[in-house]
C-alpha cells in the first residue's frame, strides 16, 4: 500500500477546502454540485453544504466519478483516510491547513479547516466499514467468559476480510479459540505485517503475564490456606488430646 506524498496531500487539502472542489482530475465545476446540509460539531446544528450530483454517475465517466468516490468529491476515500485517520477533530485539520497555506489566518483559516475536516472525516467510517489492506482485529464474545482460554482478541495483517478469516481459523485453535464461538473481524488500522505481528505478540504476552500473576496470587492464597489449615489442625489435635486426658482423669476418679 503506497502512502501519499506531500504534493498529493497539498493538492487534496487545497481542493477540499474550496467551496466547489475540482476533484483529482480537475474536471469538476459548480454546475456538477447540488445543495445539501451536513451536521456541524462546531455549530451543533446542520449547516448548508454542497455535494456532487448523482447524475454524474450516468453522464460522463471522464470525470472519474464512481459510486465509491462520489461522496468524496471524486477522491479515493482510502487516500483521505490516510490523511486524517489519526486525527481527533477540527484542530488537527487546522494544523495541516495552516502548514500548507500559511497565508491563511483568523476566520479564513478556521473556515477552510472546518470545511476540509467536514469533508474528509466521513472517510474514517467508510474505510472502517469497508476494510482495506492493513491491520485487522479479530475477537469472539465466547472467549470473554472462558477463563481457560488464551483467546481474547488478536491482530492480523490482511488484504481483506477473507484473508484475515483464513488466518484466524488457522491460528485461533492454537490460542484456545473454539469453533462454536461466533467470530468477529473488523479492520483496525493501517500498518505493516511486522506491526500486526508485534500487536499479536504483545497481546498474547500480556495474556500470559496476566495468567502468571493470577497463578502467583492463587499460590500465595493456597500457601496461606495451608498454613491456616496446619494451625487449625494442630489446635484441634491438642484439644482432642486434652479432652482425652480429661476423660481419662474423670474415669480414674470414678474408679477410685
Amino acid at each position: 500500500m503506497t502512502n501519499l506524498d506531500q504534493s498529493q496531500i497539498r493538492n487534496i487539502v487545497k481542493d477540499l477546502s474550496e467551496k466547489y472542489p475540482k476533484g483529482p482530475l480537475k474536471r469538476l465545476n459548480p454546475r456538477h454540485y447540488r445543495k445539501t446540509e451536513v451536521w456541524s460539531e462546531a455549530y451543533k446544528r446542520y449547516v448548508p453544504a454542497v455535494a456532487l450530483s448523482s447524475g454524474l454517475l450516468d453522464i460522463d465517466e471522464s470525470r472519474g466519478i464512481t459510486k465509491r468516490n462520489i461522496d468524496f468529491f471524486g477522491y479515493e476515500p482510502l487516500d483521505l483516510y490516510k490523511i486524517c485517520h489519526s486525527w481527533f477533530g477540527e484542530d488537527d485539520a487546522k494544523k495541516l491547513v495552516r502548514s500548507i497555506m500559511p497565508e491563511l489566518e483568523g476566520p479564513k483559516l478556521t473556515r477552510r479547516a472546518r470545511l476540509f475536516w467536514t469533508r474528509v472525516k466521513s472517510s474514517i467510517a467508510f474505510v472502517q466499514r469497508e476494510g482495506t489492506e492493513g491491520i485487522w482485529r479479530a475477537w469472539s464474545d465466547g472467549a470473554m467468559g472462558d477463563n481457560t482460554s488464551m483467546w481474547r482478541e488478536a491482530y492480523f495483517y490482511g488484504v481483506n476480510r477473507a484473508d484475515v478469516e483464513s488466518q484466524v481459523r488457522l491460528i485461533g485453535p492454537m490460542t484456545g479459540f473454539k469453533p462454536e464461538w461466533t467470530l468477529s473481524i473488523a479492520f483496525n488500522r493501517l500498518g505493516t505485517r511486522d506491526e500486526a505481528m508485534q500487536l499479536l505478540t504483545s497481546h498474547l504476552t500480556e495474556r500470559v503475564n496476566k495468567l502468571k500473576r493470577r497463578l502467583g496470587t492463587a499460590r500465595s492464597e493456597l500457601a496461606n490456606i495451608e498454613a491456616e489449615y496446619e494451625k487449625a489442625n494442630s489446635v484441634m489435635s491438642r484439644n482432642m488430646a486434652g479432652a482425652m486426658l480429661l476423660t481419662n482423669n474423670d474415669e480414674q476418679e470414678v474408679a477410685e
